[in-house]
């Protein structure tokens, strides 16, 4: 499927897991549309089925089917599965090398390697720090030149 190309999901099981995850209180409302840029009372009607995803553009229902997807299953996955997934994500989508993460996040590189081959041959403490930093970097190459802030 291209990235344009509009999930084959139907309708009624997407609104169900939106409207689960806003009751449940994984999310808000507000935040659905500050993270998506889609009026809040767009989501309002969608929920209560006033409205449907065909109103929204083929890209935004790309995003959201894919953002209620990691909210609901996404958390499901174990944490150190989750971090790898991340540094894979730095490697292959942003093209870098363990030793540029490495040097970003200003811990040793053979730390990350034994990670990504067994998250047990590292501590809590070095994997504590290898979490928090590795966030960080992947936080600040998808912020989005500010525009979060306007």
């Amino acid at each position: 499927m291209s990235m344009k190309e509009i999930p084959k999901i139907p309708n009624k099981i997407i609104q169900h897991d939106l409207k689960t995850l806003v009751e449940n209180g994984k999310i808000t409302i507000n935040t659905l549309s500050k993270v998506t840029r889609i009026e809040k009372q767009w989501f309002e009607d969608y929920i209560s089925e006033k409205e449907h995803i065909e109103s929204i553009s083929p890209d935004e229902i790309h995003f959201i089917t894919d953002f209620i997807s990691i909210l609901s299953l996404g958390m499901k996955i174990d944490d150190d599965s989750r971090l790898k997934a991340i540094i894979e994500v730095l490697t292959q989508i942003y093209e870098m090398n363990t030793d540029t993460i490495a040097n970003c996040i200003e811990i040793d590189r053979q730390i990350i390697e034994n990670f990504m081959l067994d998250s047990n041959l590292i501590s809590m403490e070095e994997k504590y720090t290898l979490s928090v930093k590795v966030m960080f970097l992947y936080y600040i190459l998808k912020f989005p030149k500010y525009d979060i802030l306007n």
